[in-house]
Parts: C-alpha cells; structure tokens; sequence
C-alpha cells in the first residue's frame, strides 16, 4: 500500500428503522431489547433524527457478533462501505471480523472499500505492521497508537483509518 486516499466528509442522514418493534428484521433484532435497564449504560435509542451510524449503534449495542452480522445484512439502503466500517467497530474483540464480515464484503459494490477489505483481510500481522508504519510514516502517534493494540484490533482499526476515503457520498 503506498499512499492513503483522501478522507471524503461525511454526511448526516435522518432515518427512521423499524427495528426497534423487530420490523424487518426475522429474529435477531426481537432479542435486542432498547429498554434494557440491565446495560451498563442508559442508552435510548434514537428512532428518529440521529445519524445513521448513531442509530446502528444503539440498534446493536449489546448485541452478539451474529446479531449484529444480520441486522447490517439485512438493513436496507445502507452504503455497504458504512455496513463494513460499523460492522469492524460493533464486533466483540475477539471476532474474527474479516471472517465474520466476507458475505458483506462479497456483496460490496463499491470496488475501492472491496478492494482494501479483501487487501488488509488477506495481510499477515507482520505485513499488517509493515503497512502502517509505511502509510502512516509521517504521523508517529498514529503509528505508536495503532501498533500498541491487539492484532485483530489494529487490523480493524487500519482498515477503518483506510475506509473513509473509499465511502460512497452523494457529492452534488
């Protein structure tokens, strides 16, 4: 990998999902349960207004790998790119999100962000350090940053730093 795309703005989207009545969704979003008072953190859930991605996140937050896997297949027009990048910051820790995630990625029409998930699915962890210390060359702290995570994780996480200059955004 030799050079970094330019990061593109996103934007903010309203939406409204009907996941939180279990809509749509066959099974996995009826055990998410948006008024759980058991959670850690009182987090309601933002059917209306909110950008997409807060959404997704409520929608998922404390949900099982699997779950989360089917609500972003199934969720309708949702850019696959975004599907991808929510996807690797919703995962446990200890998914295998380049495994988890390869039938989104398969699906993915936007060639750049199936090009890079398949490009950094398939490095090595030593070809994945090579890789950041070589793209990320003149920002030390992001080096530092990412080289002091897990592997799985600073996978993801470069993938992730990557991604946004592959995001589909309707520029008019």
């Amino acid at each position: 990998m030799s050079s970094r795309p330019r990061k593109k703005q996103r934007e903010t989207v309203k939406a409204t999902y009907a996941y939180e009545s279990g809509e749509g969704v066959s099974g996995a979003a009826t055990a998410i349960d948006a008024d759980d008072s058991d959670d850690d953190e009182e987090m309601e859930l933002p059917v209306e207004g909110g950008t997409v991605d807060q959404q997704l996140g409520a929608i998922l937050h404390g949900s099982s790998d699997l779950e989360i896997f089917t609500i972003l297949s199934q969720v309708p027009d949702l850019d696959d790119g975004i599907k991808l990048i929510v996807g690797m910051q919703k995962l446990s820790r200890d998914a295998n999100s380049f495994a988890l995630l390869r039938p989104l990625a398969d699906a993915c029409t936007n060639e750049g962000m199936a090009f890079l998930y398949n490009k950094i699915g398939g490095l090595t962890d030593d070809q994945v350090a090579a890789d950041i210390a070589n793209v990320f060359s003149g920002e030390p702290d992001t080096v530092t940053s990412l080289m002091k995570q897990p592997a799985e994780m600073r996978r993801r996480n470069f993938f992730m730093n990557l991604a946004a200059g592959y995001l589909d955004t309707d520029e008019s």
